[in-house]
């Protein structure tokens, strides 16, 4: 007598029924409990161990974005990946519910503030700003966010003025003695 198996496995030759007792039938041919674990030692094929447990990742939210172009994209899939909402990402980081919502749509201008605000959530500078620290423009950029700094605090910091500041960190040319101020500056940090 043939035991009750699933379609997929009736159409394998030979099966392999791990865990019968005494003999069995396969193909209308008697063969003992022996013979078929050779064989599916030979053949490496294998019936599942019963009970059976599946695992898979879950699906990601609806709402998680499709593609991750912007700072709002970025800073919403961190947000539902560590599964808190805008409420208590607002309290955590001491802002409006508002900022969160408005930053995540894309419709809050990315000040120093706000991208401080993104600093502190992601631990990281966003990754969807391109900015490569390893230029000067790069560190002055990146010091600025995780330091909450505006032209004007760091133009003191560093001793040089405002607009040479703005006009360095958007890659515009400076004066080799205002280049020499800055990477001193971060040579001293």
């Amino acid at each position: 007598m043939q035991p009750n198996l699933p379609k997929q496995h009736k159409t394998l030759k030979p099966l392999c029924l791990k865990g019968l007792a005494g003999e069995t039938q396969t193909k209308n041919k008697l063969v003992t409990k022996n013979k078929i674990e050779k064989q599916c030692k030979q053949n490496m094929v294998l019936l599942p161990k019963l009970p059976l447990t599946l695992v898979a990742k879950k699906p990601k939210p609806k709402a998680y974005p499709k593609q991750i172009l912007t700072v709002g994209d970025e800073f919403k899939a961190k947000r539902l990946d560590k599964g808190v909402t805008q409420h208590q990402v607002a309290e955590i980081l001491n802002v409006n519910r508002n900022f969160i919502y408005e930053l995540e749509l894309g419709k809050r201008k990315l000040t120093i503030f706000a991208l401080h605000k993104v600093y502190l959530f992601l631990k990281y500078i966003p990754k969807t700003l391109s900015v490569d620290e390893r230029t000067l423009q790069g560190k002055l950029f990146a010091y600025r966010i995780k330091n909450e700094l505006t032209y004007s605090k760091l133009s003191k910091e560093i001793g040089l003025d405002k607009s040479t500041l703005i006009r360095f960190e958007k890659d515009k040319t400076i004066k080799n003695q205002s280049a020499k101020k800055i990477s001193l500056f971060f040579s001293m940090i």
